[in-house]
């Protein structure tokens, strides 16, 4: 990504300008390391979008469904840890 090409840098004053016109929602983005030794994080812009299903066992019991944005570094481990927190 370069700047000024793919994004800008804008002060506080332009953000608070865009933010009254426009509204808002943060954007969660990951931070990933290349290995547990590396001190450079690099920002992670493509999450892959998981659906976890709960089908339940009575028919008429709603379906319960989850969407998680993960970064593609995750493992299953890391996506089972996620999907208990719920």
């Amino acid at each position: 990504m370069v700047e000024d090409n793919d994004f800008l840098i804008i002060s506080p004053d332009v953000w608070k300008f865009f933010e009254l016109h426009y509204g808002g929602y943060p954007i969660k983005r990951y931070g990933v390391r290349e290995d547990e030794n590396s001190i450079e994080c690099v920002v992670e812009v493509n999450l892959q979008k998981i659906f976890a299903f709960d089908i339940p066992k009575e028919k008429r019991a709603p379906l319960a469904i989850e969407t998680f944005l993960v970064p593609k570094t995750y493992t299953l481990n890391d996506l089972n840890k996620l999907v208990a927190k719920i």
